[in-house]
């Protein structure tokens, strides 16, 4: 049985995947560790860690440099800040002149009050 330190921002399931290679060993660490799967996880702690489920994800993640941190909420607010959540409401409806048969059916109306 292996130890490894949690890097900032990684849950338990980060961390069965890197270093287990599968999420399903998440639940096998939290039984070494007598912690839950829902337990906020601290930069720098120690963890034990189950047999390796997975070599070739484990590889790729180690030989890519990849560290999963799915907890880390910043990296989120850095990404969803990038873009730009304004509406056109130029769109007015059915003004073309087209006439359809649900027209009587379906009265659907755009509140333009946003």
């Amino acid at each position: 049985m292996a130890t490894v330190k949690v890097q900032n921002g990684q849950s338990i399931f980060d961390i069965a995947i890197q270093h287990c290679g599968d999420v399903s060993a998440a639940f096998d660490i939290a039984v070494l560790n007598d912690i839950l799967l829902t337990d906020a996880l601290a930069a720098g702690q120690g963890l034990s860690i189950p047999a390796v489920v997975n070599t070739d994800v484990v590889n790729y993640y180690k030989s890519r440099g990849i560290v999963p941190a799915t907890d880390d909420l910043s990296i989120a607010e850095q990404w969803l800040s990038t873009f730009d959540f304004s509406f056109d409401t130029s769109f007015t409806g059915n003004n073309d002149g087209y006439s359809s048969p649900y027209d009587s059916i379906f009265d659907i109306t755009f509140d333009h009050t946003y």
